[in-house]
Order: C-alpha cells, then structure tokens, then sequence
C-alpha cells in the first residue's frame, strides 16, 4: 500500500508504473535488501545528476558509432544486432 501512497501523494502519472525504468528501479531496491536508504534530495540534484548526464552522453557516443556504422556498406545484420545490444547496457 506505500507505493500506491506514494503514487498518490506525489501526484505521480500512473503510467510510471509502466515503465521499465521504474520496474529496474523496484528490482534494485529489492536487491540491495532491508537496510538500503534511497539518494537524499542533495544528492539526486547534484552527484546523482552528474553520473547520470554522464551515462546519457555514453549512450549518446554509442547511438552516433551505431548510426555510423549501419551507414557503413559493409556493415552486415550480424554486427547492426551486436551494435543493438551494445546500446542497451543501462546502469
């Protein structure tokens, strides 16, 4: 019932709960167990931002090396699968 709570309290869309980030999100908090305490307001404006601006231009580098090499004439279906996997690693 907390989560709905927080849904609620927060005027949160429902439809975060259809989103994958958000199921990544309730996975980890259940992995980390009992005693996880989740980033403090400081911490999700500044060091937490940070790394993830830095994740999104990683993401951003692979996206343009992806988008280069389908452009490549030899670039076959083999490797446009392996650059799409590469693109999926998330944090």
């Amino acid at each position: 019932m907390q989560v709905a709570i927080f849904f609620y309290a927060n005027g949160l869309s429902f439809n975060v709960a259809r989103s994958n980030y958000w199921r990544r999100m309730v996975a980890a908090v259940a992995a980390a167990g009992p005693g996880y305490l989740p980033p403090s307001y400081d911490a999700l404006r500044t060091t937490k931002l940070d790394e993830v601006g830095a994740w999104i231009r990683r993401m951003h580098e692979i996206v343009c090396a992806c988008m280069n090499l389908f452009d490549a004439p030899w670039a076959g279906s083999k490797i446009r699968r392996a650059i799409c996997f590469l693109g999926e690693d998330t944090p």
